[in-house]
């Protein structure tokens, strides 16, 4: 999986005024979606409150050339004056996410796993994209009610799919399998001695189980083994779960983040807001009492 996939090249919402912020498209996510996502970084707080309507005005302005239904911004947790203004331009709250870092795993002493990890062949690809569909519950498009599941669902199967297909030295992809059959795997990056919990996962049945804290034990080995120094990664604070394997390894947690979604009022391909289905509901039940 190339680094570009996920490049982003940014422009001014309001052209040459740089502190109402900037907008660019997500290209991963919108050649799986099959529409544009884009992606608001915040500017100036004073200077976007101070014109909010501009703002509001421009999203949907840039929004509508671009095509983009869905619009993403994360400010940190700490910054309640960005918390407060979003909702003001139209973004609604899905997501905290938090991010986690083990510093010193060369010279860490590991126990043992009792599950064993070899690298992901082709062959693998189909079963381990699989797991990623169903398996995942957490992360911003999971969390948005106006979100298709079937859509987030579809991302992770292609993510680790292509991870697989395209793995090289610095994007490998662990398998754990037992007689055969794959039921888990962990995608990582590696970039001068750190490296990157990009996706791991176990099939749904062994979730709730401690297989889970031998697949990140399984791939802290393997990257200790490569020589890395440092894992990094980045989980919803809703995924306690995950939260607390890590923890037990020794990770810290850092840089809490609210993430924002902006829904374009011309969206075609999301589901509609909560109130207008509960109104089409309560319609339909009206009309057919009467």
């Amino acid at each position: 999986m190339a680094l570009n996939d996920f490049a982003v090249q940014h422009a001014e919402l309001c052209a040459g005024d740089p502190q109402m912020g900037l907008v660019g498209l997500l290209p991963w996510d919108g050649r799986i979606f099959g529409f544009p996502v884009g992606e608001y970084r915040c500017g100036d707080c004073n200077r976007v409150a101070a014109d909010t309507g501009k703002v509001r005005a421009a999203l949907d302005r840039w929004a509508r050339s671009s095509l983009v239904e869905v619009c993403a911004a994360s400010v940190p947790a700490a910054h309640r004056d960005w918390i407060a203004l979003l909702p003001g331009l139209g973004f609604q709250f899905v997501d905290f996410t938090v991010c986690m870092t083990l510093a010193g795993l060369s010279s860490s002493r590991l126990p043992e796993s009792r599950i064993a990890l070899r690298e992901a062949q082709l062959a693998d690809a189909p079963a381990a994209a699989a797991i990623a569909e169903r398996a995942f519950r957490f992360g911003r498009y999971y969390a948005d009610a106006r979100f298709p599941r079937a859509l987030a669902e579809r991302r992770f199967h292609q993510w680790i799919y292509k991870a697989i297909a395209s793995a090289d030295q610095r994007s490998r992809v662990f398998v754990m399998s037992e007689q055969g059959c794959v039921n888990g795997f962990s995608h990582v990056t590696i970039d001068n001695g750190v490296a990157h919990l990009a996706l791991p996962a176990v099939d749904i049945y062994l979730q709730n189980t401690l297989i889970g804290f031998e697949l990140y034990l399984a791939t802290l080995r393997e990257l200790q083994r490569l020589g890395v120094r440092q894992v990094t990664g980045k989980i919803s604070c809703a995924n306690t779960g995950v939260a607390n394997i890590c923890a037990m390894l020794g990770f810290r947690f850092s840089g809490p983040a609210a993430v924002f979604h902006w829904h374009s009022p011309a969206a075609r391909h999301l589901n509609p807001p909560i109130h207008i289905r509960k109104e089409t509901f309560c319609g339909n039940g009206l009309a057919g009492a009467l």
